[in-house]
Parts: structure tokens; C-alpha cells; sequence
């Protein structure tokens, strides 16, 4: 086999390596989500999912490659989510965009609602999250879940003596597992042993052990168990404007 075989041969192995390269980038970044999309039972069309479960699928799989807004229709949607690490978290904004709190809502009956597990920038905003009495948190932030916010939404949890319960739950359990910068305004809480959970790892120190940043302001946070608000190993909370009432003798936050 001739020298100049073998040079054209090679060439020509280097140049199919390119192109599959080169098609395994543009289809990631072409399938991956940006824009405006529409979460609709009754709805058709591409940038429609008829549940809310195929638009966290598709966010986890595809991941994002530039702003991302679900409009969420009015009707009623099985909770049980979880929104990880996508690819494109924490570099773009994604908003899950309801009809109003009287009129979408997000339910479930085991474990969580929903679960953000190292998701950043994510927004939750005008809906009501529902878990019922299996449920123990309606919304759980938890593994590096950064930057993420629940606005104008009603959220409800089952009032218990068990621990294990809360409305609205953000931990950091160790140095790997961030929860940060998290913002609750203007809901409406109810229920649970806490309504609003956020609890670090330790006062070791304050920036790395400790939930850097958790804000929860103009909520009315009411019928918890135990505390309207625990937050506990905590560094640089705002905690703003708050309407706290209870029925109970225990704490309010």
C-alpha cells in the first residue's frame, strides 16, 4: 500500500471524525430549549407538552441554550417532578408561568410536588402547588439548587405534628450540596409542621456550610404546626414583610 494511500486514507477517516463531531454538536445544541413554550392537556403543535412532566423531561434531557418560559395553562397538573442539573442551569433563566393561583394548579400525593435537585434559575410564579396528606413536601429544594424563586404562588401542605412536613423546604446538607439565593415573595403558605423550612450544616462557617442569601418577603404564612418560618444556620437572610399567624402555642418563626 502506497504512502500516498495512506495519507489520502487517513485524511479522509480525520475529515468523517469532524463531520460526526460536528453533527453530534449541532443536534445537541439544536434540540436543546430557548423561547416560549406552552404547557397544555388540549393544546397541539411543536413548543406544546401536554403535561407538566413531558416539560421537565424535555428540559432535563434537552437542556437549555437560552431563556426558557413554560405558559402553563388553567386546569389542574400532576406534581411529582423533578427538575436536576440540566444542561444550560444556572446560565439561563427558565419560568414555569401559570394561569393565576385560582386557577393552575400543581398537586401530588407522595414525597414532593416538586423537587428542584441542583436546578438553577428556575421560577415557579402565579399558581397554587397542592400536596396532599402523602406528600410531604410540596416544594423541596435541595443539591446545589441555586438562584431560584416561588412568586405569587398559593402552597399547601397537610397541618401535622410530623417533622417531616413542610410547605416550602430548602436544605444544605453538606459543602456539595448548595441551596442558595432562593426567593419567596408573595405567596400564600399554608399547612405543614413548618410552613417555610431552611436549614444549613453548621455555623462552622458562614460560607460554606451555611444557606448564603434566602429571602422569603410579603408571604401571608399561615395553619403550620410549629414555626410559620424555620431558618436555622442561615447567612444573610431576608426575611421581609411577612404576615405570620397560627392557631397553635408554639412558635411563629
Amino acid at each position: 500500500m502506497s504512502n500516498h494511500y495512506l495519507v489520502r486514507s487517513s485524511a479522509y477517516l480525520m475529515r468523517c471524525i469532524l463531520l460526526a463531531m460536528g453533527i453530534a454538536l449541532y443536534s445537541s445544541s439544536a434540540f436543546a430549549l430557548s423561547g416560549n413554550y406552552t404547557i397544555d392537556p388540549s393544546g397541539s403543535g411543536a413548543n406544546n407538552y401536554t403535561s407538566l412532566s413531558a416539560a421537565v423531561s424535555a428540559l432535563n434531557s434537552s437542556g437549555a441554550s437560552g431563556d426558557v418560559t413554560f405558559t402553563m395553562a388553567s386546569g389542574s397538573f400532576s406534581g411529582g417532578v423533578t427538575i436536576n442539573a440540566f444542561s444550560g442551569s444556572g446560565s439561563y433563566d427558565v419560568v414555569f408561568q401559570g394561569a393565576g393561583k385560582s386557577s393552575t394548579t400543581v398537586s401530588a400525593t407522595s414525597s414532593y410536588c416538586i423537587y428542584l435537585n441542583g436546578a438553577d434559575r428556575v421560577t415557579f410564579r402565579d399558581m397554587t402547588i397542592a400536596a396532599s396528606s402523602g406528600c410531604t413536601r410540596a416544594v423541596y429544594m435541595y443539591g446545589l439548587a441555586e438562584d431560584n424563586s416561588i412568586i405569587n404562588c398559593k402552597v399547601t401542605q397537610a397541618t401535622t405534628s410530623s417533622s417531616s412536613y413542610s410547605a416550602i423546604y430548602c436544605y444544605r446538607s453538606a459543602t456539595s450540596s448548595f441551596t442558595n439565593n432562593v426567593t419567596i415573595d408573595s405567596c400564600e403558605i399554608t399547612g405543614g409542621y413548618y410552613g417555610v423550612y431552611i436549614y444549613g450544616y453548621s455555623t462552622s462557617n458562614s460560607t460554606t456550610y451555611r444557606v448564603q442569601n434566602p429571602t422569603v418577603s410579603n408571604c401571608d404564612i399561615s395553619g403550620f404546626y410549629y414555626y410559620g418560618i424555620y431558618c436555622y444556620y442561615a447567612h444573610n437572610p431576608h426575611l421581609i414583610n411577612n404576615n405570620i399567624t397560627g392557631t397553635s402555642s408554639t412558635y411563629r418563626y
